[in-house]
């Protein structure tokens, strides 16, 4: 869909899209099998266009699957197939685009998808009923191997790998086995949530690293500094306050982590990152998940806590804070600030 029929050579591509749902339920694209595999590149506008036809003009578009495709990428898994038209891609030139829909499937713990080589934004989640979207055990900005990047956003600075703007109650990631995304050499942010709407994101059992901005961006402007009281609540995933890690002190392979947090009333899930390097803002992405560490009844406000996990001296670890509602996740924090574990009476860095 958009390829020659080799799948390795751009040809014209869709002048639009190259798979249009609109006003359709329980759609299918791909499968389990690399048999049932599409390569979906080169188009000029979205590889995958799902409208929730919010106009009227037909059903709302749910239940979607997107699963085992090459987006963006050719069909070897190597390089970014652009589109070859004769014209700039445009500002919508989108691995993904989910326009109000709810309930729909990117990748799966055993069905994942590779979304890399596309011009501005891999996926592009948008809208207040965009609810209930789930993306996992994707490859966001590599290639096929996870070993190359094939960066998304090549075409802008603004872009991102993942970006979810007016959207609420996205998973992106999850708790068990492969449900996780890796998202690593792209152009910008990992995952970008924007505006007040985009509440209860919850961004889980990702690797998220090596990308040209900050792994998780909350309103895309950098950095967010906490505030105490973590008061926030007409921002994206209202600004929820990252954990600060205080120190991190390696005893024959077992890390004491001591850390504060400063959030409303509630049970968290405080997620542990290794990292090779530290991102240059100082503030981390998250390369490796390594730990989870349960806080339950959280009294509101600042209070300190401690955990023991495996890793070693020279580790650069960092934290996500991630709303636990019972029944599901809710909103994740940016990227804690980069901390180096330390053997004991070193100072720390």
């Amino acid at each position: 869909l958009g390829p020659d029929a080799t799948g390795l050579v751009g040809e014209v591509g869709n002048v639009n899209e190259g798979v249009f749902v609109y006003g359709a339920t329980n759609t299918v694209i791909g499968g389990t099998t690399v048999a049932d595999r599409n390569v979906i590149s080169g188009n000029h506008l979205r590889g995958v266009f799902i409208d929730d036809a919010s106009d009227g003009s037909a059903p709302i578009s749910d239940g979607t699957q997107v699963i085992g495709n090459y987006i963006g990428i050719d069909a070897a898994g190597t390089a970014a197939l652009p589109y070859e038209g004769g014209a700039t891609p445009t500002y919508q030139q989108i691995g993904i685009a989910i326009w109000g829909g709810p309930d729909n499937v990117i990748g799966t713990a055993t069905a994942s998808n590779v979304i890399s080589g596309n011009a501005w934004h891999g996926i592009y989640i948008w809208g207040a009923d965009a609810t209930g979207n789930t993306i996992q055990g994707n490859t966001i900005g590599l290639d096929a191997a996870d070993t190359n990047p094939v960066p998304n956003g090549f075409e802008s600075a603004t872009r991102s790998a993942v970006n979810l703007t007016s959207a609420p109650g996205t998973l992106v990631g999850g708790d068990l086995a492969g449900q996780g995304n890796l998202i690593s050499g792209n152009a910008s942010i990992g995952v970008a949530v924007f505006h007040s709407l985009a509440a209860d994101n919850a961004i889980i059992g990702n690797k998220i690293h090596d990308n040209g901005e900050l792994g998780i961006d909350l309103e895309t402007n950098g950095v967010s500094a906490n505030d105490a009281g973590d008061v926030d609540t007409d921002a994206a995933n209202d600004l929820l306050n990252f954990p600060v890690i205080q120190s991190a002190i390696e005893v024959a392979g077992t890390v004491t982590v001591d850390f504060d947090l400063d959030v409303p009333l509630g049970d968290y899930r405080i997620e542990f990152f290794a990292n090779t390097s530290a991102d240059p803002s100082g503030y981390g992405e998250g390369e490796t998940p390594i730990a989870a560490y349960a806080v339950v009844n959280h009294p509101g406000g600042s209070r300190s806590y401690s955990t023991t996990l495996s890793g070693s001296e020279g580790d650069i670890l960092t934290a996500t804070t991630t709303a636990d509602l019972g029944a599901a996740y809710g909103a994740t924090s940016e990227f804690s600030a980069a901390l180096t574990v330390e053997l004991p009476n070193d100072p720390p860095t």
